[in-house]
């Protein structure tokens, strides 16, 4: 037969049994800093830079550039990064004047909030928790007699 049930231990063999630890706490990271972004930053213009030495030595060959009525030639690299500076430049005029332009309109928003705020005549400041002022004239028997609950 199968003893399905386990042995008891007295309390002297038993040990005693302690609390689980409360579970550590989870490690807080420390805040970023303007130093550590700019650490960050560094780095990674410094791998741009290693990666833009390579392509420049791995495209060194010549290659005949013509724009409009100009011509001649060029380290391939050298046009290349000519191009993409060019674009960046061209990017930065439109994103910039986009950006000038939102900066004008929340201007003008603000502005005509502020015009709109103040010929809006100001209510008075009451705290909500203040007792609003009775109708020396309304009493509860006014009260009743207007809401047709009188004499019910």
């Amino acid at each position: 037969m199968l003893n399905l049930h386990r042995p008891s231990r007295t309390p002297a063999s038993h040990p005693p049994i302690t609390p689980d630890p409360p579970p550590a706490a989870p490690a807080r990271t420390p805040p970023r800093t303007r130093a550590g972004s700019t650490w960050v930053m560094v780095c990674i213009a410094a791998l741009v830079l290693i990666v833009l030495i390579v392509f420049i030595a791995q495209n060194s060959g010549p290659a005949r550039i013509s724009f409009f009525s100009l011509h001649g030639r060029f380290p391939l690299a050298v046009a290349l990064l000519a191009a993409v500076a060019a674009g960046c430049v061209l990017t930065l005029a439109i994103g910039s004047t986009r950006i000038l332009q939102l900066r004008r309109i929340v201007r003008r928003r603000r502005r005509d909030d502020l015009a709109a705020r103040s010929a809006q005549p100001q209510a008075p400041d009451i705290a909500p928790d203040t007792p609003q002022p009775r109708d020396p004239a309304r009493t509860p028997a006014h009260d009743a007699a207007t809401n047709g609950t009188l004499g019910t």
